[in-house]
């Protein structure tokens, strides 16, 4: 799907350098750990994406670009070893904190296992957050180098490289609070709703922490962790997690998800997750099954909402799943 027209040809290898920038750096539960990062997944691969997967791939949506073509977004086929992998955690703490939901199966009903879900979605969530943070500005201070902006005054560009470091520290600060937690075993911190969906096919998998910015908990936003598993071929599993400090603006937010039909739930959780759920991966299959109406129409409704949420959207093109028999 494309996205823009051509890029100015001088500029394009920097946006090229600047968006091929990485973060690794461990961010598990001990301070400044200094060991190197791996590529940790956030969804597992075992028992989540192997469901979803053909041949050993899934497919992900990609931001493409060219000089020539401009930016342009795409289904891109990856197989399950890479998918969903982010260099956040070192080996060690990968290894040690994740061991009860790596090692065996996932318990549902076992505080210490959701907890574990939830956490490692906000580790994820705090890695794009630095990333993302350190790309704007990055590009920011091109921008001023090449006298594109003031470097006294505020600038677009400027505003947003601020804007997303200010989200980087929130985020990193409601991190700290579950390390916290972590380390003293105190997993009530959390309260979780699952909803599982009984459904024809696993069509998708994905695990993010997403902000809800018109609800604000004190000083800042709601937060909601999701996850979306496929635990097997004809149940996934929903797991809403948030702080139980926020429980009643969180329920709330959340209504429409964990009350009504099967179908009306499928339909809610399908909008959510594409809304709310930049790491996400889908069923090569199930994507093969829809129209080019429908995979543009997802493809545009994810990049739309990368930056601004639309739960007003009400197109039969963002139902991911179908009933079960």
């Amino acid at each position: 799907m494309q996205l823009s027209g051509p890029m100015d040809s001088q500029r394009f290898p920097e946006y090229l350098r600047i968006s091929k920038f990485r973060i690794e750096r461990c961010l598990g539960p001990d301070e400044d750990c200094d060991r190197p990062a791996i590529n940790a997944h956030s969804v597992q691969r075992s028992r989540f994406l192997e469901l979803l997967a053909d041949s050993g791939h899934v497919l992900q949506i990609e931001l493409k670009a060219t000089a020539e073509g401009g930016l342009h977004a795409e289904f891109e086929s990856v197989g399950i070893r890479k998918a969903t992998a982010f260099p956040g955690l070192c080996a060690i703490h990968d290894d040690a904190v994740f061991a009860p939901i790596e090692k065996s199966n996932i318990d549902l009903d076992d505080p210490e296992h959701l907890f574990l879900l939830a956490y490692r979605s906000s580790i994820k969530e705090l890695h794009e957050q630095i990333e993302s943070a350190s790309k704007l500005q990055g590009g920011y201070l091109s921008r001023v180098r090449r006298g594109l902006d003031p470097p006294d005054g505020p600038s677009r560009a400027g505003i947003q490289a601020t804007h997303r470091i200010i989200t980087a520290y929130e985020t990193h600060c409601y991190k700290a609070d579950l390390d916290c937690a972590y380390r003293e075993r105190d997993f009530s911190v959390l309260e979780h709703h699952v909803v599982l969906l009984d459904v024809a096919e696993p069509v998708l998998a994905g695990s993010c922490l997403y902000s809800v910015d018109e609800v604000s908990v004190g000083d800042y936003s709601l937060l909601i962790h999701l996850n979306v598993l496929p635990v097997t071929k004809h149940e996934t599993a929903v797991v809403l997690s948030y702080k139980a400090s926020s429980g009643r603006k969180a329920r709330r937010h959340l209504r429409q998800v964990l009350g009504g039909s099967s179908e009306r739930q499928m339909r809610e959780v399908s909008q959510l997750v594409l809304d709310g759920c930049g790491n996400l991966v889908f069923s090569p299959s199930a994507v093969a099954g829809w129209s080019d109406e429908k995979r543009d129409y997802v493809i545009g409704y994810f990049m739309r909402t990368a930056w601004r949420s639309d739960l007003r959207d009400r197109s039969p093109h963002l139902q991911m799943f179908r009933p079960g028999t």
